[in-house]
């Protein structure tokens, strides 16, 4: 990976931006129930089931399905790149 010794803010938003990687996560990997579920991390309210009270998943894990992204990160990121050109 290179490395960077600038101390402009710009030029450090722009590496972080070219360099940074996604890691993906998909969608519907945890089961979504009821409070008596054996299988279920959450309920359709998006509250965390088990002995953790007052904390909400707040990530796509119980999402049955992504909706299509009107940009996606790596397109924004190839833009400013200069990977891709619109």
């Amino acid at each position: 990976m290179a490395q960077t010794t600038s101390s402009d803010s710009t030029q450090i938003l722009s590496y972080i931006q070219c360099y940074a990687l996604i890691i993906h996560h998909t969608a519907g990997t945890c089961a979504t129930g009821s409070a008596n579920s054996t299988t279920a991390v959450g309920d359709f309210e998006d509250r965390v089931l088990g002995s953790v009270s007052n904390l909400r998943i707040v990530d796509a894990c119980t999402f049955p399905s992504l909706p299509p992204p009107l940009w996606s990160y790596d397109s924004i990121s190839g833009l400013h790149c200069g990977l891709l050109s619109l």
